[in-house]
């Protein structure tokens, strides 16, 4: 009695990857697992940006950015401007922000790992410098303070989010400690600027 033998299966071979294949695997396995990770991170910080919690380091940025170009183009309002108002509101915005930047500098030597302040004027700021040493007369003193109102509204605008979702509590004080002298900035460039 002869007995069936079973039909045999055939496998194919695998593919042999190339050496051509195994170098780019090589090069890109790394660079995926890098951009993954990276991604990752940055969603963890997106999503705290999302739910309100403002980076120490951006705020410091901003701020110190912001403080620069106070000073900066109060300093040319001083020189060019003939309008009194324009005058005492540029004079006094000196010896605030000043103020503003010293406290700043304390605040941060008091931290561990403290974040750097900016070094100068972003290109946005620098640009409307730029343009203020450009005018003159009445048209430099209607850019100026247009300029000074859109300034304040965004510097009390990053103040007060910081201090009240900021991730450091040193910086949070100091953000709201100086909100009120930013607020009493934008009210009288709001009024002066209904004037000019």
């Amino acid at each position: 009695m002869q007995h069936a033998h079973p039909m045999k299966t055939h496998r194919h071979p695998k593919p042999r990857k190339s050496a051509r294949t195994k170098y780019i695997l090589g090069i890109v396995s790394p660079i995926l697992t890098v951009l993954i990770v990276a991604g990752f991170f940055l969603g963890i910080m997106m999503s705290a940006e999302a739910h309100g919690v403002k980076s120490a380091q951006s705020f410091v940025q901003n701020a110190s950015v912001g403080n620069q170009f106070e000073i900066s183009s109060s300093q040319l309002a001083l020189q060019k401007s003939q309008n009194d108002d324009v005058r005492q509101f540029a004079q006094h915005m000196i010896d605030d922000h000043t103020r503003v930047g010293d406290r700043l500098k304390e605040t941060l030597a008091s931290m561990d790992n403290a974040p750097a302040p900016a070094s100068g004027l972003d290109a946005k700021h620098q640009h409307m410098l730029n343009k203020l040493q450009s005018a003159s007369g009445a048209g430099f003193d209607k850019l100026y303070v247009h300029d000074q109102v859109k300034a304040h509204k965004e510097a009390v605008g990053l103040f007060q989010d910081y201090g009240s979702h900021g991730d450091n509590d040193a910086l949070k004080g100091f953000a709201s400690d100086m909100l009120p002298t930013l607020q009493e900035h934008e009210d009288k460039i709001r009024q002066i600027d209904k004037t000019i």
